[in-house]
């Protein structure tokens, strides 16, 4: 199970990705997961969860040609605001001393 992508440019020969869409292969077959503009050096992209098998990365328009030097899928823990929405809190808790 996968909520974040990363992607990233060599950017040494600049920045060339201008639109780019990533999709995940499910139980149910390949799933749009995000779309996105530039790149850069690193791009990391907050999808809802989802199982993947495979990652597959389009690029939709680039400058020359796309350099892209990696490619990688995570699970990060929710957001505590976004836990906080899901739960029916109205505003997220806060820790620390105050």
């Amino acid at each position: 199970e996968i909520n974040v992508v990363m992607l990233r440019e060599d950017i040494s020969k600049g920045q060339r990705m201008e639109a780019f869409t990533v999709e995940a292969l499910t139980a149910d077959g390949w799933k749009e997961i995000a779309k996105g503009t530039t790149v850069g050096y690193k791009r990391l992209i907050r999808i809802p969860a989802v199982e993947a098998r495979q990652l597959r990365v389009k690029v939709d328009a680039c400058r020359l040609a796309a350099n892209i030097s990696e490619v990688a899928a995570y699970y990060a823990r929710p957001l505590e605001e976004s836990a906080a929405k899901e739960t029916g809190m109205i505003c997220p808790v806060l820790h620390g001393n105050r």
